[in-house]
């Protein structure tokens, strides 16, 4: 597998990464596939208001900043008034909690990575999805791996605010330079240096390679299994 690092080279990587101690993961687009998912939910509600269907691609595109922003963006798209943005919000998120999440896939080689790390490293999670549903998605699909697994409250600012990011370095005792923060959008990038984190940018999720070299990503893994191999 892969690793590309501009001019650098895996031996550096190596080197520049030691005295880590957590990892902070996002989840939608680096741990978990829910792109198919969240694009039949959309359309669902979408469909509520007379829009017609849109496709996976197009739903990755708008993702990464939190569910409002998504039905934002897809009033603005569909060319519908925002007035019914808080409303529509709302029944997103009620089939969402009721949604069974079949079409919800892990990585491959996600499972093997996470098994492997956790004997090395504190492991986390710091989503825009509601924090009230995320821990036991996460519990679902990677029993025992991450602790906490922060989301979005009605205190705490959505990504790429560094607020969740702060709670889990609290939770943890650790410094911003002992914790690598990884994910697959420039929101994610943004979010970990606004911590004071270095960041991985992973190419396996809803962005391609280069949208996180010009986020800034300091370092970029195209396979999960490259986090063992590397860090």
């Amino acid at each position: 597998y892969e690793i590309q690092l501009g001019d650098w080279s895996s031996d550096v990587c190596s080197s520049d990464l030691t005295g880590i101690k957590g990892l902070i993961f996002d989840l939608d687009g680096t741990l978990v596939d829910t792109a198919p998912q969240i694009r039949d939910l959309c359309n669902s509600v979408m469909a509520d208001l007379g829009a017609p269907p849109v496709n996976t691609a197009l739903v990755m595109s708008m993702l990464g900043e939190g569910p409002k922003r998504l039905i934002e963006k897809l009033f603005v798209y569909h060319h519908l008034p925002l007035d019914k943005v808080e409303e529509t919000l709302a029944v997103y998120r009620w089939r969402y909690d009721r949604s069974q999440g079949d079409k919800e896939k892990i990585y491959p080689g996600m499972k093997e990575a996470l098994k492997k790390l956790k004997d090395r490293f504190l492991l986390a999670v710091n989503t825009n999805k509601p924090e009230s549903i995320a821990p036991g998605m996460m519990e679902d699909f990677f029993p025992g791996i991450f602790s906490p697994v922060v989301g979005e409250t009605q205190t705490r600012r959505r990504k790429p605010s560094s607020d969740g990011v702060k709670v889990i370095l609290n939770a943890w005792n650790l410094k911003p330079d002992e914790v690598l923060y990884i994910g697959d959008t420039a929101v994610d990038i943004l979010t970990g240096h606004a911590a004071g984190l270095k960041v991985i940018g992973v190419t396996w999720g809803f962005r391609e390679e280069r949208v996180l070299i010009e986020a800034g990503a300091d370092y970029i893994f195209h396979h999960p299994l490259d986090l063992c191999k590397n860090l």
